[in-house]
């Protein structure tokens, strides 16, 4: 019985050591696992930032076409200096300069705009123009000039002329600016004054004799007149010299509106006399003209002598 005592110990002792040996074995596998499933983590991380440099390296351009500046070194007419503009005909004007590229510049535009405008303005003639196909002359190293033609009636003003320069990288602008003068322009339509016959004490009643004319300039005016007798000789007292004796000015009458008798018309002075009314101009680059009308009668003294044809000069003349 001792034997078997002893013997079954044994036993017991020699399982228990497996045991042991098991578990020790199961810790090594699971530490093998943990081993290899960080590797393997570590592994893919590395791969995926591999792959990423990999990509930005590709996408990186091997050349690159950059506008290096835009500069305008001129903004007029062909007079120089502040704009002209003129009644008779339009006016052209210009922007010169220059634009570097590396790559070369390969074309050029350019908006003019008004002090009512700016650059995102629809083209209309008076306010804003634009030109999309200036002259280049060169290519890295190129010179633009871009020009417009600008209406008589073009707002006056301090005028901008922006200047965008392509290259195969975009766009670069540059902006400078100009001023168009204001000026007064006249132009008669009425050339002669014909009033019809009259008897001594008379009046042309409320038939009206016109004098017609146009604001051919981009500023307002009124109208300022004289009357006298001799060409060039003003503040004279009469209006008329006739072939016997004379019509005195204050019996040259005018008004601003029609239909209104002569004996109520303004009389003339031997002074010029200036009209309240302003003549605006023409919407700015309209084509038309502003036109306005005065309208004048004439009385005849009761008494003379005054007889035969009588003749005289009357000025109209535009003043601020």
């Amino acid at each position: 019985m001792k034997a078997t005592k002893s013997m079954t110990k044994k036993l017991n002792l020699v399982e228990s050591r497996k045991y042991v040996n098991f578990i020790e074995l199961n810790r090594n596998a699971s530490n093998q696992r943990t081993f290899f499933l960080s590797f393997f983590l570590i592994s893919i991380i590395t791969v995926a930032i591999i792959i990423t440099i990999s990509i930005l390296v590709i996408q990186l351009p091997t050349s690159f076409a950059a506008m290096i500046a835009v500069n305008i070194s001129k903004f007029t007419d062909l007079n120089g200096g502040t704009i002209q503009l003129s009644s008779t005909d339009n006016r052209t004007v210009m922007c010169f300069g220059n634009a570097s590229s590396t790559t070369g510049v390969t074309g050029a535009n350019a908006t003019f705009y008004g002090p009512s405008s700016n650059y995102k303005t629809a083209p209309a003639a008076g306010t804003a123009y634009r030109n999309t196909t200036c002259t280049i002359v060169g290519t890295t190293a190129a010179t633009f000039n871009c020009t417009t033609t600008l209406h008589h009636h073009a707002e006056p003003g301090n005028w901008s002329c922006l200047i965008v320069a392509r290259d195969a990288a975009g766009n670069r602008n540059a902006t400078t600016n100009n001023s168009i003068d204001t000026f007064m322009s006249i132009s008669l339509i009425t050339t002669k004054l014909n009033f019809s016959k009259t008897a001594m004490g008379g009046t042309t009643g409320t038939t009206d004799y016109l004098v017609q004319f146009n604001n051919t300039g981009n500023m307002a005016f009124r109208i300022q007149m004289d009357a006298y007798r001799v060409s060039g000789v003003p503040a004279d007292a009469n209006a008329l010299a006739c072939t016997i004796g004379t019509v005195p000015i204050a019996n040259l009458k005018y008004a601003t509106l029609a239909g209104q008798d002569a004996t109520v018309k303004t009389s003339l002075t031997d002074t010029p006399i200036t009209t309240a009314t302003n003549y605006t101009p023409t919407a700015f680059g309209s084509t038309a003209y502003t036109n306005g009308t005065l309208y004048y009668g004439l009385t005849i003294p009761a008494s003379g002598p005054i007889q035969g044809a009588c003749g005289g000069f009357l000025s109209i003349a535009a003043v601020p």
